[in-house]
């Protein structure tokens, strides 16, 4: 039988890719509303179907020719192989970090636990109910378990506080942040909303920080009052008015915009908030649907381990819109908590900068406008030994007794 003609080939080849990139593309127009990152991943495949399906038809039709011309311009030919082998190496290096797990562990200390958060509409995600987890430390570059933990859940989802009395409360006192307020790798005894109840035996703590939230979700739990169950629905009045304590680190600025790494891990469902023209923070929805176009390009492109390994986020570093979109959070979050009398209290965790940028444009409400700021640096350095778990600076039992007990005292000192 003899071979088939080229062009017939070629037309087949054509035929076939087109086919299957116009499957992909329709794909990718009916997920587009729902889900951006999954049209993405779509248009992707049409992308590559389309490019294989034309670049074999132009090789079977004129490659040959292509290569003779190539053969008579020396400079061309050079060009054409320079561009060929970096394209080549970078996606053998593309490969190589990939079969190599660079990214594997995202910190010198990793926690391994069962999962303890869950999907929610609003926020993305939230911890579970009525649960204990327990947890290891371990060491990412060995495997080894350097330390052990639980994880309490209550029946409102929040991370249990360990109070020194049952009852006898003066006044409710709520703890927004992340991981760094939550307890990341701690026992509930020893989290840094526990180490405040315990300088502060009259306080009801409740702890509303969640690894990953930023001033967004502290937003949206405070416009919620079924969120602040100790100010607004389970609780009896308690004499004095109550108190919220954010505890502020520089990455939430890349929370609260949406980075490109943020979009492209755990953040794509977070809250998104948009700067009105009248200076308030309006929610959007979630990164995911909110910003569609920006989010598939987040995931296309975070998905490179080449520019992970450079380093490579965007924004880079905070620009003058993330500030002002974190100066009207922040101020909507006093006026939401401000209509259950809820003062906010606003802490720098030592080694950060950029809280006190935000509280500079916040102004100087002091108590009598319901908003103090503390910058906690000098308080201890992260990076000395026994003050973070890890290198991503999350506070040892012994840091967090420190930060517990300066925030119990400025409570004392802006509040009363």
């Amino acid at each position: 039988m003899p071979p088939a003609h080229p062009r017939w080939l070629a037309r087949a080849l054509l035929l076939a890719g087109g086919g299957g990139a116009v499957v992909f593309a329709v794909r990718a127009v009916m997920d587009w509303p729902l889900d951006p990152i999954a049209a993405a991943r779509q248009l992707c495949l049409a992308l590559a179907t389309a490019i294989v399906a034309v670049g074999g038809c132009v090789w079977l039709l004129r490659g040959r020719r292509i290569a003779r011309g190539l053969l008579q311009r020396p400079r061309l030919l050079r060009a054409a192989l320079a561009f060929a082998a970096t394209g080549l190496t970078l996606l053998l290096a593309e490969g190589a970090l990939r079969a190599a797990g660079v990214f594997a562990h995202h910190s010198d200390v990793e926690v391994r636990s069962e999962p303890f958060v869950e999907p929610d509409a609003q926020l993305g995600y939230r911890l579970v109910r009525d649960r204990e987890v327990a947890v290891q430390l371990v060491r990412a570059r060995d495997g080894e378990v350097v330390g052990h933990a639980r994880y309490g859940f209550d029946a409102a989802g929040h991370r249990r506080t360990v109070l020194p009395r049952a009852d006898g409360h003066d006044r409710a006192v709520l703890f927004f942040g992340c991981s760094q307020t939550f307890g990341h790798g701690l026992d509930d005894d020893a989290t840094v909303p526990s180490r405040y109840a315990a300088a502060m035996p009259r306080d009801l703590v409740t702890n509303l920080a969640v690894p990953g939230y930023g001033p967004n979700h502290a937003l949206v739990l405070a416009r919620d009052a079924a969120a602040l169950p100790q100010l607004a629905l389970r609780q009896p009045a308690l004499p004095q008015p109550p108190v919220a304590v954010f505890v502020w680190i520089d990455h939430h600025l890349l929370r609260l915009c949406g980075s490109l790494r943020v979009r492209n891990t755990y953040g794509v469902d977070a809250p998104c908030f948009a700067l009105s023209g009248d200076g308030h923070a309006e929610l959007r929805g979630p990164f995911r649907r909110a910003e569609p176009a920006r989010t598939a390009w987040c995931w296309a492109v975070g998905k490179s381990q080449l520019l992970q390994l450079c380093g490579y986020d965007w924004p880079a570093a905070p620009r003058e819109q993330d500030l002002d979109l974190a100066v009207a959070v922040f101020r909507d979050l006093a006026a939401a908590l401000r209509t259950v009398q809820c003062r906010l209290l606003i802490a720098q965790y030592p080694g950060e900068t950029m809280g006190a940028r935000v509280a500079a444009r916040l102004g100087d409400g002091g108590s009598e406008g319901g908003v103090a700021f503390v910058d906690l640096t000098g308080l201890f350095d992260p990076r000395a030994a026994g003050m973070s778990l890890d290198r991503d600076g999350h506070p040892t039992r012994a840091a967090a007794q420190l930060l517990g007990d300066r925030i119990a005292d400025e409570v004392r000192r802006a509040f009363q």
